[in-house]
């Protein structure tokens, strides 16, 4: 089963450009603690929740500096602020 759920979520990432491991590395430095049987569930049938999802990983991973699956400066250690993560226009740019 734990293959099934890693290609589901592999295959969502790409779609949102950010690799699965980027992915959950940027929620769980977002304090967004999701197992692969939830994520792959969410990928299947949640598809724009899996994408909003997507979407705040990659701003907390832009926020703290992590590029391409390495830290280019040590990590904030501030929280997450969601009111400065602006869905609207990364849903757009994905257009």
């Amino acid at each position: 089963m734990k293959d099934l759920w890693d290609t589901r979520i592999t295959a969502a990432c790409e779609q949102h450009n950010i690799t699965a491991f980027s992915m959950r590395e940027g929620l769980e430095r977002a304090n967004i603690m999701l197992d692969r049987k939830s994520l792959s569930d969410l990928a299947a049938w949640e598809p724009k929740t899996f994408e909003c999802l997507a979407a705040v990983a990659s701003q907390k991973l832009y926020l703290d500096g992590f590029i391409d699956g390495t830290d280019k400066k040590a990590p904030t250690g501030k929280p997450l602020d969601l009111n400065n993560v602006i869905l609207d226009d990364w849903l757009k740019e994905k257009k």
